[in-house]
């Protein structure tokens, strides 16, 4: 699995006044990424960013728990994980809703695109007796749906959520809302 990584550029000791932004950093094929003296995966291309700030490296990895355990060992640069393992990590992350069957849960809006999956993310209306969760940006009415069978639906359809696809999918979560996929900024990853 493929992550990219952002390094500070003092961690390239000896080398960082050399290195203009913008600029690819060579590497050699095979090049080990290491973490307190052990490899845990293999460099692949890296690139100073465009203000000449830090490097962006890209690495492959075994999988989602090499990063797990990376973050447990203390890593202390921010990684970035394809797309769906990032939605894997949401799903993980969700908790138990109360009053519900067992198991995670997403909470979605059906006025936009806004989905969450914490029930708590959101406002509730006044309606005596039963209040109804509402998205907490626009007040459009939530649903709830199993986080693996939601998720899954949106990795089989990434055409429906505009050009930016899963990105834009995962843009709108806990964000504030749009009416269009197409109106959330994605970051350049």
């Amino acid at each position: 699995m493929r992550i990219k990584i952002s390094l500070p550029l003092e961690t390239f000791a000896g080398r960082a006044d050399r290195m203009a932004p913008g600029a690819e950093v060579k590497i050699a094929p095979d090049s080990p990424l290491k973490w307190e003296d052990r490899r845990v995966g293999t460099l692949v291309s890296a690139m100073v960013d465009p203000l000449g700030q830090a490097v962006e490296v890209v690495a492959e990895v075994a999988d989602a728990d090499a990063v797990r355990a990376l973050r447990a060992d203390g890593w202390p640069y921010p990684i970035t994980l394809p797309t769906v393992e990032r939605l894997a990590e949401i799903i993980d992350g969700a908790p138990e809703v109360p009053g519900m069957p067992p198991g995670k849960w997403i909470v979605y809006s059906v006025g936009c695109c806004w989905w969450t999956t914490d029930v708590r993310d959101s406002v509730h209306s006044s309606r005596p007796g039963a209040p109804i969760p509402l998205c907490p940006t626009c007040g459009a009415p939530l649903m709830q749906a199993p986080a693996a069978k939601f998720i899954a639906a949106a990795i089989s359809r990434p055409d429906h959520y505009g050009p930016a696809g899963l990105e834009a999918f995962l843009a709108a979560f806990r964000a504030p809302c749009h009416r269009a996929w197409t109106d959330y900024e994605i970051p350049e990853v």
